[in-house]
């Protein structure tokens, strides 16, 4: 678990990311049931792309660099 600050327009907001070894720890039922629904939302959409041959964008975090499959 680490906090990281983000610049959201004018404001800057402390976001606490949690690793998934502590996940069940700090998060509590329904989070982790949202957590699982936006995973699954992500699939669905990243399939959708793909049947449609619709471009993805990818994000690289080694290079940090964007690329579109």
């Amino acid at each position: 678990m680490k906090q990281v600050t983000v610049k959201i327009g004018n404001i800057d907001t402390v976001v606490t990311v949690v690793d998934s070894k502590s996940k069940k720890q700090i998060l509590t039922a329904n989070d982790i049931e949202m957590d699982t629904r936006a995973e699954k939302a992500v699939q669905a959409a990243l399939q959708k792309a793909k049947i449609c041959n619709k471009p993805v964008a990818r994000y690289d975090t080694t290079s940090k660099t964007v690329t579109l499959r």
